[in-house]
């Protein structure tokens, strides 16, 4: 798992997408990102990602400055032809030390 997080930091959250035989490919739609809270309330739904190269985006997360604390989840999905491109991860919200 990543490192923890605080409340009011930004959070770069990135996925790549390859085709069958591993090159990496830019989906026929735009990728998008679904986070959601420690309930499980999204807190972003379809949020546009960034393409930064070929096969690779990325999203820009600002934790709220009042966010709970824990494990928070992230899915990208995106399509290129007949593939999904789906990449999920988890990011920790922690109270300062």
């Amino acid at each position: 798992m990543s490192k923890p997080y605080h409340r009011g930091i930004t959070v770069r959250l990135r996925t790549s997408t390859v085709d069958e035989d591993g090159t990496a490919t830019t989906p026929d739609i735009s990728m998008v990102v679904n986070i959601y809270d420690p309930d499980g309330v999204a807190l972003v739904s379809s949020g546009a990602m960034t393409e930064e190269s070929t096969g690779s985006h990325y999203y820009d997360y600002t934790i709220a400055t009042d966010a709970g604390y824990g494990l928070y989840s992230w899915q990208a999905v995106g399509v290129n032809g007949a593939l999904t491109s789906d990449g999920v991860g988890v990011f920790e919200v922690q109270e300062y030390p």
